[in-house]
């Protein structure tokens, strides 16, 4: 159903500045899971992570979304059907390429990557009693 809690996007809490030297190191490898969490800290599902690092981009196609909740003081990205989903259906959302060039929306960085993370330009939400 739509707004269908599917799963969390789950992996390895790292700082910017990780994400940062990581980025080029996954790039050359052609595979990137990282995801900016917030300001501070990035999602890495490269070593360590769940089946939602599978989830792919799509603009046109996408039958997701992402929230980033607090929830007991912590920050998780949940993800969610936008749309009625059929089992076995694949599953994408919107990365928020900026332009589908080089770099990522959320926060400036000196260090280009070829690849974008996804953003932490996603729908943001508090959980009541977790402030």
């Amino acid at each position: 159903e739509k707004d269908e809690f599917i799963c969390h996007y789950i992996g390895e809490r790292i700082s910017q500045e990780e994400a940062d030297r990581r980025g080029p190191l996954y790039d050359a490898r052609n595979r990137t899971y990282l995801f900016d969490l917030n300001d501070d800290y990035v999602i890495d599902q490269h070593r360590m992570g769940t089946k939602s690092k599978f989830i792919n981009h799509s603009i046109n196609q996408a039958n997701c979304f992402c929230k980033n909740m607090k929830v007991n003081g912590d920050h998780k990205i949940g993800i969610f059907a936008s749309v009625p989903i059929d089992s076995y259906q694949e599953l994408f959302f919107d990365y928020q390429y900026k332009d589908n060039k080089t770099g990522w929306v959320g926060r400036k960085s000196e260090t280009t990557f070829k690849r974008t993370r996804i953003s932490s330009k996603i729908k943001r939400t508090t959980k009541k009693g977790s402030e």
